[in-house]
């Protein structure tokens, strides 16, 4: 338990400092898409090298079905719940906001029990886990505060609600560790593989075409990094 509450910790934290950048240092900006693009390398390398060959250990039959699902339902609550409910000129601003909070903490409570359940089947399993929320959390913080300042909330409701984001993955990942105990391998493996799929939707949809905005060997440099920090994972602890 005590590794749960330091990375989902961390992670919280992370989001913590997204916030704070958006909020008091405009200058961060231009260097937030190095910061994305080793994010993008970090969740394909635990995606592909860490939970779907654990999740086809346990459920080889459904492993691959249920990450395409993983993926599907995050496109679903984007576009659905998120910020992708209606077109930018239709939407209210305050419902913008709103709604993008209640999506933001969904994802965020998700990230934890990716966390709690990594650490329950192994260490290795665990860090790389633990290390994709992370470092993609840092993203999430700027992308939830940024939203809400958009939707015109007031600074100090802005800094709460993200805060809620913030505290949400520490929260899914001591549930479901405290509560991992009781799942089959069946359902160990359905959870690993549909947390595949969310971050493949993630890094795919979400943070891939950030990166665009910079084309240089460093920006690139940073995606291949990112994977390479995984296999380090595997081969520390694997």
């Amino acid at each position: 338990m005590f590794e749960v509450l330091v990375y989902s910790g961390l992670a919280g934290t992370a989001t913590c400092i997204g916030v704070l950048l958006v909020m008091y240092y405009r200058g961060f900006k231009r260097y937030t898409v190095y910061f994305i693009s080793f994010a993008v390398g970090i969740l394909l390398g635990a995606s592909f090298l860490e939970l779907m060959p654990e999740a086809i250990k346990y459920t080889p039959l459904y492993a691959h079905l249920t990450m395409l699902i993983g993926f599907l339902l995050f496109y679903l609550l984007e576009n659905v719940v998120i910020f992708h409910s209606c077109s930018e000129a239709d939407c209210k601003l305050h419902r913008l906001g709103w709604m993008s909070f209640f999506g933001l903490f969904l994802h965020s409570l998700i990230d934890g029990v990716a966390i709690g359940a990594g650490f329950e089947i192994s260490h290795s399993l665990g860090t790389a886990t633990a290390l994709a929320v992370i470092f993609h959390k840092l993203p999430a913080g700027i992308i939830t505060t940024s939203l809400l300042l958009k939707a015109n909330f007031k600074r100090r409701a802005t800094f709460f609600y993200s805060l809620m984001v913030a505290l949400a993955t520490p929260l899914g990942a001591v549930l479901t560790k405290s509560i991992a105990y009781r799942f089959t391998e069946t359902t160990m493996g359905i959870m690993l593989a549909l947390v595949a799929g969310s971050f493949i939707y993630i890094a795919a949809a979400d943070l891939i075409p950030l990166t665009h905005d910079e084309h240089n060997i460093l920006n690139i440099a940073q995606v291949f990094f990112g994977v390479a920090v995984i296999l380090g994972v595997e081969m520390l602890f694997g």
